[in-house]
């Protein structure tokens, strides 16, 4: 994946540590390697270069369809977390740089500054913890709805869609 999305990268490991271990030790007998199978794929995603889309999402229906019938309450629950992970990061990988550099230019023209994007995201944390009143809290805002409204369309966008 590119180094950009390092959020996808992220979930798209805590799902495969997750089915490698407990998904794997929930399933009986064929299913459990199926699951150790689905991990190691998922291990690949990060390296291919097209494609990474439709495997999360094969990973995600086997997930449903396979393994969520044969596991017991408590496994089931913590795989349909699993399931809504490899979502959210295909959501991410499909909307691509785009979002996260128009986040980087909003908060750019907001703070008017040329720093890196993690340094303007630190320098954003500072200014909303100073306890003196920000001159220009309506940008701020502006900008932090903008950005929590990106980011909830990518996390869960059943919700933003009744929103709209």
């Amino acid at each position: 994946m590119p180094q950009d999305l390092p959020a996808a990268d992220d979930l798209v490991e805590v799902a495969a540590a997750h089915l490698a271990t407990h998904t794997r030790a929930a399933l009986p007998g064929a299913r459990a390697l199926e699951a150790a199978a689905a991990a190691g794929i998922l291990k690949l995603v990060r390296d291919l270069p097209f494609g990474r889309v439709v495997l999360l999402h094969a990973v995600a229906r086997y997930l449903t369809k396979r393994a969520l019938p044969a596991l017991g309450s408590r496994a089931a629950a913590e795989t349909r977390t699993v399931t809504d992970l490899l979502l959210i990061a295909a959501r991410e990988i499909e909307a691509g740089a785009g979002i996260r550099l128009a986040d980087e230019h909003r908060l750019r023209r907001l703070l008017a500054a040329e720093n890196s994007y993690a340094d303007l995201e630190l320098a954003l944390v500072r200014r909303l913890r100073d306890p003196a009143p920000l001159p220009d809290w309506e940008r701020t805002l502006t900008y932090l709805r903008a950005s929590a409204a990106e980011r909830l369309r990518i996390a869960n966008p059943e919700y933003t869609r009744t929103e709209s």
